[in-house]
């Protein structure tokens, strides 16, 4: 991947293991394909193994739309490591690893904002 555009911890919880792992996802800028008509974002997930990493990416027929397929695909990416492993992943401490997000909450300022 040339340049990342977004980037998300994870932590990672083995059946067997009591300390995470974390598992880094990382979504790289939209390039051209070798046609030169199809656009592709790349995406990449690194752990919960040491050295592992496993890469895909989403395709469009523009830039943006290849970025939302990758923001789209990850979870489903994500819920194969934990269905292949038994494991499960939380964001900040909680399940929702916040890929789904509703219109309106994107312009809702932080909670930590709020007094």
């Amino acid at each position: 991947m040339q340049e990342v555009i977004a980037e998300r911890q994870l932590d990672f919880y083995s059946p067997r293991g009591r300390r995470p792992k974390k598992v880094i996802v990382r979504i790289g800028k939209a390039e051209l394909d070798e046609t030169g008509e199809n656009w592709r974002a790349p995406i990449e997930i690194l752990g919960p193994k040491v050295g592992q990493v496993f890469r895909s990416r989403a395709s469009g027929v523009d830039s943006m739309q290849a970025v939302i397929g990758a923001i789209w695909l990850v979870p489903v990416l994500l819920r194969t490591l934990t269905n292949d492993t038994g494991g499960r992943l939380e964001f900040e401490g909680s399940a929702d690893l916040g890929f789904y997000m509703e219109p309106h909450e994107a312009f809702k300022p932080p909670a930590s904002a709020k007094e």
